[in-house]
């Protein structure tokens, strides 16, 4: 009996030892990813000058990139959470990032998910962006070139050895650039409220990142967040209509008295698409079934 038990205290001590090796060699191949130079060159992108396409690139910013960069797009700290690590959503301004990203090094971080080295940003949904046109492309790019600066700093992202090993077993999506076809054309839709470009409007803003494919539920990338629910034609969302979809998104509340989580469900910033967009997204939801 004695030796049964010797031989089973053995076993488990053996599985211990390489949960650890398997565990440590996770870990490394996490920092192996962070660290990889990706040698993306983007296509040329027209950056306009005209007030009229600054404009309009203000208005994708600020459905866009305010969520993680805040309003005056100085940055925040994105992520915090102990077990896991801390990443800071970085200051575009010209006293950030702005001072130094050239046209090309724009077109490489938003569409590619690259930073000016050819290293992968990590949570930031360049998979969604990828699918902005050239023409709205070169909007946004203009703006951010034209935003004043604002002296804001913040501490480098950080990962916990924890945090690899969930990034290599799938547990963590955290480099968007290896979802992206980095040689696909971006022609610019006709803007109208039809699924077509109610499609290109929920590629750009994730709303298959967190509802699905199929728009019937998911899970999102952030793990503190509760299960997505079903927004196809057939839930509940379904049936608000058009003009019901339009105003859950400039108030946040749903037409049964729910409020959305404004931590989870970006609605203030999606609000910010036009009428029209709305309604298109909307067309778009339509279809999933």
């Amino acid at each position: 009996m004695k030796k049964f038990i010797k031989r089973i205290g053995i076993s488990i001590l053996a599985l211990l030892g390489l949960s650890i090796v398997v565990a440590g060699s996770m870990g490394l191949m996490g920092q192996r990813d962070l660290n990889k130079t990706r040698p993306i060159q983007p296509q040329q992108v027209n950056i306009p000058t005209d007030s009229a396409s600054i404009a309009a690139g203000q208005r994708w910013a600020t459905v866009l990139c305010t969520g993680c960069h805040g309003e005056n797009y100085a940055g925040s700290k994105f992520m915090d959470v102990p077990a896991l690590g801390m990443v800071c959503a970085p200051n575009l301004t010209p006293a950030g990032v702005g001072q130094y990203y050239r046209d090309a090094d724009w077109v490489r971080a938003i569409r590619h998910g690259l930073n000016p080295q050819g290293k992968a940003f990590v949570i930031m949904p360049s998979e969604n962006f990828q699918y902005l046109s050239d023409e709205h492309l070169g909007q946004l790019t203009a703006y951010l070139k034209s935003l004043p600066p604002v002296e804001q700093t913040w501490p480098s992202r950080n990962f916990t050895f924890l945090s690899m090993v969930m990034y290599q077993a799938g547990a963590m999506g955290l480099l968007p650039t290896d979802k992206i076809d980095h040689q696909s054309q971006h022609p610019t839709p006709v803007k109208a409220d039809t699924p077509a470009y109610g499609q290109y409007l929920a590629n750009l803003t994730g709303c298959n990142m967190c509802h699905g494919t199929n728009m019937k539920g998911g899970t999102s990338p952030d793990v503190e967040s509760p299960p997505c629910p079903d927004i196809s034609a057939g839930s509940a969302a379904g049936r608000w209509g058009a003009e019901g979809f339009v105003r859950v998104l400039r108030t946040g509340i749903t037409p049964q008295g729910k409020e959305l989580n404004s931590k989870f469900m970006p609605w203030r910033e999606h609000g910010r698409l036009d009428d029209v967009q709305l309604r298109a997204i909307y067309a778009y939801l339509q279809t999933s079934k």
